[in-house]
């Protein structure tokens, strides 16, 4: 498997919450970009499938915005 980036699960979930617009208009597009360019993915064990795959970014809310693990770099979709 290959991928540019990974969601976490918190994404997927986020957009089907209607409570937090913003929340859910951003997980929206990212999934509906991974999937149309087919460059996104998902796992139960997010950082350590990111690397194996070799991915370079990781969409989460639950890591810390900026963190790098070797070339993998996480980012907050949320973050203002």
């Amino acid at each position: 498997m290959s991928a540019e980036y990974f969601l976490d699960t918190n994404v997927l979930v986020y957009s089907f919450d209607k409570s937090v617009p913003a929340k859910r208009e951003k997980s929206v597009n990212l999934i509906a970009e991974g999937l149309r360019k087919g460059s996104g993915a998902i796992s139960w064990q997010v950082v350590a499938s990111a690397l194996q795959c070799g991915a370079r970014v990781l969409f989460s809310e639950d890591l810390q915005d900026g963190r790098r693990f070797d070339e993998l770099e996480i980012r907050n979709p949320f973050a203002e």
